[in-house]
């Protein structure tokens, strides 16, 4: 019996997916509309099945969709036989073609025991038995030791197909206040298993789609069963209250069987029809929270708009409490939850009095809450640093300055330390740079005596390691700002290189010569010249870097100098830097017409020899 049904178990995987695609296409029928039939591949009744064995059905289909025989005595149609459909409210055909082969919860096809084939003529026998009540050609107590026959008959008590239905578990929802922003209690979409909803949020609403782990704005797609929650910034609104409006889901839970009818002796033909329908309607509210605005108004008693003032607000019936700094002199919070607000200044203003006083403000929805504070003035330092650099007239920018406290800096009204003596006066550690006119300019500075020094110039300049002192004193009650400007001035490194002939000390001209940068093992070429009868200056030579000086060609009658190596001290006077070069020996040839010559050489050079060493060496 078993080698009999292997025989049915054949067909691919591939072959009952594309029949259940194909059953799954929504297509719009008519009652009393003609339609084609197209008869498939046969189908025989397996001999156990009945005493007779000759019993066979095909597969039919109608516009591509999976259809069957329902009269089982009767003859079964031809290939391009037409039939007029009609619907026919018949639940338990309903469940056979829904639960059968190809349906969308097919349970035969898919138990990975059961071929397409064998699903395809059980579904046939189940659907014309209950549209019939005919089981022509099937002994059904043979079918029951494969479980075929149970399932035939449990059709009635299968679950019932979808109502096309959903909704939410709460259609009216109240946001509270989360981490700076609003949101809403989560909510389950309630319905039919294949129901979908779509639905518009506001303008600057989220949803968080817990089940998909998805976060969605504008246009968003529900499903059943999925767990949302809804989210939304606090913002003033026209109107607190929100409303989906009517929501019409979809849904596939629409399956009716079509028969097709043709004449009283052959066969009527069955297919399920899949709709796309809308749902019972459903909406969802949501109730925002209301909110307001602070405006703060920071002046001293010149009527002077305030920076840098810091604020605290806490609120007295929520969970806000944040920091706020005053900027331009005003100091705008909007979204405020209604309700009362504590206000203190935890931060005063430079050169003003602290405040220690706490405010209570009152945030009405849709209004701005406006309240002034004034500090009063304290006299205050400006310094101004002016930066030139010789015959540097482009950008000036990225020369620092540091500067540092004299002596304790001390607050003139409450006599509090601001900076202890060497301590870096502002951020950066006390660090500053010039802008691109080479300039710095420090406002708001305490009272007191300052320490000013160049950190860092621009590269090939003497760097100025002057300390310069700067300081700030009350002198009546009148100033309010006390200005002091320091001009400072970088000179070029200055270098001169002199060729010059080793045992004359005399300048050579016609040397080539060539200056290189030195970096590590690397060498960047600087300069090359010729030299003449005066020294070579160069201008703006890096301090303290290493550089190497080469003769690539050495005047007529001279060898080639050594490489030398140097540095560039930081100062502005004249780095002098001397390069020699020596003789080419004259090689005796044997000659003693020659040797007069010779002597007469030898004896110059002696007397030159003299002379020279009672100079004064020049100091390389």
């Amino acid at each position: 019996m078993k080698r009999k049904l292997n025989q049915y178990i054949r067909k691919s995987l591939l072959v009952a997916v594309t029949f259940i695609l194909v059953f799954c296409n929504a297509v719009t029928y008519v009652n009393g509309q003609q339609y084609q039939i197209s008869a498939g591949e046969k189908i025989k009744y397996p001999s156990w099945f009945d005493s007779s064995g000759t019993w066979s059905t095909r597969m039919y289909t109608v516009d591509g969709k999976i259809a069957y025989c329902l009269e089982a005595s009767k003859h079964s149609p031809g290939n391009g036989t037409v039939g007029e459909g009609s619907y026919v409210d018949n639940e338990n055909l309903q469940k056979v073609l829904y639960y059968g082969y190809g349906g969308p919860a097919d349970t035969l096809s898919t138990d990975g025991v059961t071929s397409v084939e064998m699903a395809y003529l059980l579904t046939h026998i189940a659907a014309s038995y209950y549209y019939a009540g005919d089981l022509h050609g099937v002994d059904l107590e043979k079918l029951r030791g494969w479980g075929w026959a149970e399932w035939i008959e449990a059709i009635p008590n299968r679950p019932a197909i979808p109502k096309g239905e959903i909704g939410f578990s709460k259609n009216s929802l109240k946001m509270y206040q989360k981490d700076g922003s609003q949101r809403s209690e989560e909510i389950t979409v309630i319905g039919d298993a294949d129901a979908t909803l779509t639905m518009v949020l506001d303008k600057d609403m989220e949803l968080h789609n817990l089940t998909t782990n998805q976060t969605v704005t504008g246009t968003v797609q529900l499903s059943s069963g999925q767990k949302f929650y809804l989210s939304s910034p606090l913002t003033k609104r026209d109107n607190y209250n929100w409303s989906s409006g009517s929501l019409m889901g979809t849904t596939n839970s629409y399956y009716r069987p079509l028969v097709l009818t043709i004449d009283d002796e052959t066969q009527t033909i069955g297919t399920m029809v899949l709709g796309n329908g809308e749902t019972k309607p459903t909406s969802l509210q949501v109730e925002y929270l209301p909110v307001g605005s602070l405006k703060l108004i920071k002046t001293n008693e010149d009527k002077q708009m305030l920076d840098g003032a810091v604020f605290n607000l806490k609120g007295k019936n929520n969970d806000y409490n944040q920091d706020h700094v005053v900027k331009n002199g005003v100091l705008q919070i909007d979204n405020l939850l209604v309700g009362d607000y504590i206000l203190t200044e935890i931060k005063t203003p430079a050169d003003h009095d602290s405040l220690n006083k706490e405010y209570t403000v009152t945030i009405k929805s849709n209004e701005v809450t406006t309240k002034t504070i004034v500090n009063e003035l304290i006299p205050v330092g400006k310094l101004i640093i002016n930066k030139k650099l010789e015959g540097h007239l482009d950008d000036l920018s990225g020369i620092e300055f540091k500067i540092t406290a004299k002596e304790d800096i001390k607050d003139i009204i409450t006599g509090t330390v601001l900076y202890r003596a060497g301590m870096p006066i502002g951020q950066n550690q006390g660090i500053y740079i010039t802008d691109q006119n080479g300039q710095i300019i420090i406002d708001k500075l305490p009272m007191g005596s300052y320490l000013i020094s160049e950190v860092k110039t621009l590269p090939g300049y003497v760097f100025d390691d002057t300390v310069y002192e700067v300081a700030f004193n009350k002198e009546d009650r009148v100033t309010k700002e006390y200005q002091y400007t320091l001009n400072v001035e970088n000179k070029l490194t200055q270098t001169t290189i002199s060729k010059i002939d080793a045992l004359t000390k005399q300048l050579l001209p016609g040397a080539t010569l060539e200056l290189y940068l030195k970096d590590g093992e690397s060498l960047s070429l600087i300069e090359q010249w010729v030299s003449t009868d005066d020294a070579h200056l160069i201008k703006g030579l890096l301090v303290d870097c290493e550089y190497v000086l080469k003769e690539v060609k050495a005047p007529a009658g001279y060898t080639l100098a050594p490489e030398l190596t140097f540095k560039v001290e930081n100062s502005e006077s004249i780095k002098e830097i001397v390069f020699e070069n020596q003789h080419i020996p004259v090689v005796p040839t044997g000659d003693i017409s020659n040797y007069s010559g010779y002597a007469g050489i030898a004896l110059i050079s002696f007397i030159f020899f003299l002379i020279f060493t009672k100079q004064k060496r020049r100091i390389l």
